[in-house]
């Protein structure tokens, strides 16, 4: 069996629907349906999401306007469009649009490649407005990285490891196993773009790898022939399997979000918006950045998140003013885990006390208060060993040194003697 890219977003069967709202649409004449056609059949390489807004778009102009679009005028145009921006046009529950871009860019794409009339769209321009962003709503590096531990299963503890590399819901549902590369101590990943899947990105993946791991290890089709060329994300549905859908995904990481931190804004698109200022202010080159975020190489998408670096506009201004020669840095925090080697920056030792990588105890006061319960339960074991015979003694002489891992049969079967001996008063 061969698996197509995933679609979380059911954007296919979404197109197919609207195509088909299209052609049976009264409102729109007949004319204006087949240039809308030819037009979204120039669109081969966009995505279906891109295809219906277009759709959509061209379809509420052309009701509007109730003409063909090749006797509309210039004046009609600019006429809708204040008319939508006063407030006079509103969208069906009576609210007004708050942005006309992508309208007037559906216009300005149809009359440029289509109908080839520019002088149509002059005076029609489209500005890119994004929304600001607030620095109280970012999430924490280390806040991102706890996100697995608050997990209750395999995949889950995968899928919220994946949001330290800066990417969207949509990325991280399009992934395939064979995506996922393994290094010494790295992770490879293979990310399509979101609005454009035959694009592709490579990002390194340095945190929570185990987690990624673990689920590739017991992915539901690991002996499937066609594995590695799978889905990464599949879930249990009647008597097989289905890809999750986008709400699936939204709703799992939200939840976990909510676990972690109740009083910060669990939507999806955050965290990947607090990646990139912090991928920012650590000082990452443009270019990088764009790369590392997915971000045309040319785009400026940086200057959103100057807008949200208060303290670093602050110490520009005094660095002009000459109050101050240079910003002082706080010398960043290297530790090692002892156990693999793997390194970490400024790690919250309280929070993340354990290497993502091999598990190890990095947190030395949590490290020393396993040793001294280890050392107990060997302390414990002699002791058992040397009050008991018979068959009891047996099976402890049997059993692996306590200083090896245990399995839960072994434990219990430890647990069972011990209380059996307490309860005779032997020890």
């Amino acid at each position: 069996m061969t698996y197509d890219i995933p679609d979380i977003h059911n954007t296919k069967r979404k197109f197919e629907t609207t195509m088909s709202l299209l052609e049976k649409d009264r409102t729109v004449s007949r004319n204006n349906k087949e240039i809308i056609k030819k037009f979204i059949m120039t669109k081969s390489y966009a995505g279906f999401s891109i295809k219906i807004r277009h759709i959509y778009t061209l379809m509420f102009i052309a009701r509007h306007l109730k003409k063909d679009f090749q006797d509309v005028t210039n004046g009609e145009l600019h006429k809708l469009f204040y008319d939508m921006s006063s407030g006079k046009i509103t969208k069906k529950d009576g609210t007004p649009y708050k942005s006309l871009r992508y309208f007037k860019k559906s216009v300005r794409e149809l009359y440029i490649k289509i109908i080839k009339k520019k002088r149509v769209i002059e005076g029609i321009k489209t500005v890119n407005i994004l929304k600001d962003l607030h620095r109280k709503d970012f999430w924490t590096r280390d806040e991102i990285l706890s996100f697995p531990s608050y997990a209750s299963n395999l995949m889950d503890k995968a899928l919220t490891s994946l949001l330290i590399l800066g990417g969207n819901i949509s990325e991280y549902g399009r992934l395939f196993v064979s995506d996922i590369e393994k290094a010494d101590d790295y992770l490879i990943v293979s990310v399509r773009n979101s609005k454009n899947k035959h694009r592709t990105r490579t990002v390194y993946m340095y945190e929570n790898n185990v987690h990624i791991i673990n689920w590739i290890d017991s992915h539901p089709l690991k002996d499937s022939k066609d594995f590695p060329n799978v889905p990464l994300f599949i879930v249990k549905w009647k008597d097989g399997w289905k890809l999750p859908s986008y709400n699936f995904f939204s709703n799992h990481v939200s939840e976990i979000a909510k676990k972690v931190n109740s009083d910060k804004p669990p939507n999806t698109h955050i965290f990947r918006n607090s990646v990139a200022f912090w991928k920012y202010q650590n000082g990452m080159h443009d270019l990088e950045l764009n790369r590392s975020m997915g971000w045309a190489l040319g785009s400026n998408m940086k200057a959103r998140y100057i807008r949200c670096d208060d303290e670093g506009v602050m110490n520009e201004e005094l660095r002009i003013r000459g109050l101050i020669n240079k910003v002082e840095k706080k010398k960043d925090e290297l530790i090692s885990c002892l156990r693999c080697q793997t390194k970490y920056t400024n790690p919250d030792l309280d929070k993340s006390p354990h290497c993502s990588r091999c598990g190890f105890t990095m947190n030395p006061k949590l490290r020393e208060e396993e040793m001294l319960r280890r050392q107990d339960n060997m302390n414990l074991y002699a002791k058992a060993i040397a009050f008991t015979d018979g068959d009891n003694r047996d099976k402890l002489t049997k059993l692996q040194d306590v200083s090896k891992t245990l399995s839960d049969v072994q434990k219990d079967e430890i647990r069972n003697i011990v209380v059996k001996m307490l309860n005779e008063s032997i020890v």
